[in-house]
């Protein structure tokens, strides 16, 4: 899948700007007022990081996964629209992410994912980060638009976060929280 996206947008390194892009917003995502919903995954992603990653590259990764699983909420949408804990049992057309396994076991590393697209198994991979870069790979090689209800969290990891640009119009939930990132 990012082979097919480096032979169609050539001297992109997507993975690469990816974490990079994510390294400049995570903590001041994580650092946002949450919302009564986010309160409890916040409060608990935030303990599991500080009492179970024993070295800066595990906080660091823990983080990350973190600001992931609550970008949607920041921007009044739902993780389910395109991240799945479970067994993928709710029949989509655009690709998703499905995690069998615990918070806790994705924020120390220790899931697997897989990619799905068209109902169908795409790739799996045991890194949550690797596994949002697929579900963009996924969306750009095969052409997809994005579901309206994820539209948002995915044009952040689009634009601010992958620094890939199109001729799309900007979202204004993006254009606020990326103004509420500036701020901190």
């Amino acid at each position: 899948m990012l082979q097919e996206f480096q032979r169609l947008r050539p001297g992109k390194e997507m993975m690469a700007d990816f974490y990079s892009g994510l390294e400049r917003v995570a903590e001041k995502l994580m650092r946002l007022p949450c919302s009564t919903k986010e309160i409890e995954l916040t409060r608990n992603a935030r303990d599991l990081v500080l009492r179970q990653t024993k070295t800066e590259n595990k906080r660091q990764y823990a983080v990350k996964c973190c600001a992931l699983l609550l970008l949607p909420q920041k921007l009044k949408e739902k993780l389910s629209i395109i991240f799945e804990t479970g067994n993928g049992e709710e029949l989509r057309s655009h690709p998703f992410i499905i995690c069998r396994n615990s918070i806790a076991q994705i924020l120390t590393g220790e899931a697997s994912f897989k990619l799905c697209a068209d109902n169908m198994d795409v790739c799996e991979t045991d890194c949550l980060l690797k596994a949002f870069v697929l579900l963009l790979a996924c969306f750009y090689v095969f052409n997809m638009v994005y579901p309206t209800k994820g539209l948002s969290t995915l044009t952040f990891m689009q634009k601010p976060i992958l620094n890939l640009q199109d001729d799309s119009k900007n979202d204004l939930k993006v254009i606020r929280l990326l103004s509420s990132l500036n701020e901190i």
